[in-house]
């Protein structure tokens, strides 16, 4: 197997680039493990089908090469987290997460929170201002998640459809630091 190159590492973790033509079938068995995700959103269980649709989806009017497709492997190479970004989106300085899924095993640990605050830090090095996200409201453990991570809402939207159901949608961001003030205020090695 082809290792992808790491992207930023986050508390030990690596974050890499995932691959279509290597992670596709890593991707299936991960959104498998976490039919209660997929069951909650789109009202259907997975499908094998879920890797090659992680690797296409993009928003419309935009294209693959502004999604960051990433993973966090554990110490047997499993796939344990992914995410999916688009950057500049819907607007520029702006990245826009599409999708975090953490192994059920891998949740309440610290993995989710540790990615999401690698993530800040490099989108902020990449002149990114905000990060943002829309949450179902039924997933009501995503919205803590995302609060304690200091993401506030905007707006709500109701009837967005997923899969076969119907949403009402919590849209959130959070201001980043730009990577310039943070090394400013870092204190010298004593």
């Amino acid at each position: 197997m082809v290792r992808s190159v790491m992207l930023f590492e986050a508390s030990g973790l690596r974050v890499s680039m995932l691959d279509d033509a290597t992670d596709r079938e890593a991707v299936t068995e991960l959104s498998a493990a976490c039919a209660d995700y997929a069951l909650m959103v789109t009202g259907a269980p997975p499908t094998p089908q879920d890797g090659e649709r992680f690797f296409q989806d993009c928003p419309p009017g935009r294209s693959l090469d502004t999604m960051l497709k990433l993973g966090v492997r554990g110490d047997s190479n499993t796939l344990r987290c992914l995410i999916d970004v688009v950057r500049d989106y819907p607007e520029p300085g702006i990245w826009y997460i599409g999708l975090l899924m953490v192994h059920p095993t891998d949740r309440r640990t610290g993995l989710g929170r540790s990615l999401i605050e690698g993530l800040a830090r490099h989108a902020a090095g990449q002149g990114a201002q905000r990060l943002s996200l829309g949450v179902v409201e039924a997933n009501n453990a995503a919205l803590a998640f995302w609060t304690a991570l200091g993401f506030t809402e905007c707006r709500r939207t109701r009837g967005q459809r997923i899969g076969s159901l119907d949403h009402l949608v919590i849209e959130m961001d959070r201001t980043l630091v730009p990577a310039s003030r943070i090394a400013a205020l870092q204190l010298p090695d004593r």
